[in-house]
């Protein structure tokens, strides 16, 4: 399963920590299985990407103003 560079540290953290790996409701046995997974899919490159991050890049639109503010001038 792919995990987000979050989860990833996450379980790196639990791992190494039993009182943040209790707070996510985990044993530290869990945590370090699921770090080590995490840890070779990034090493493979197939880490999940974060949500809400877009490989497409929109341009910024650009809104014409010149019929409210007039024509622009130059000093």
């Amino acid at each position: 399963m792919p995990f987000t560079p979050a989860q990833r540290r996450l379980f790196n953290a639990a791992a190494h920590d039993k009182d943040i790996a209790a707070e996510h409701g985990m044993s530290g046995r869990e945590a370090g299985k699921l770090a080590d997974e995490a840890n070779k899919l990034k090493g493979e490159g197939k880490e999940k990407k974060p949500a809400g991050k877009s490989d497409i890049e929109v341009p910024m639109s650009v809104i014409d103003l010149s019929p409210v503010w007039g024509p622009k001038t130059t000093p």
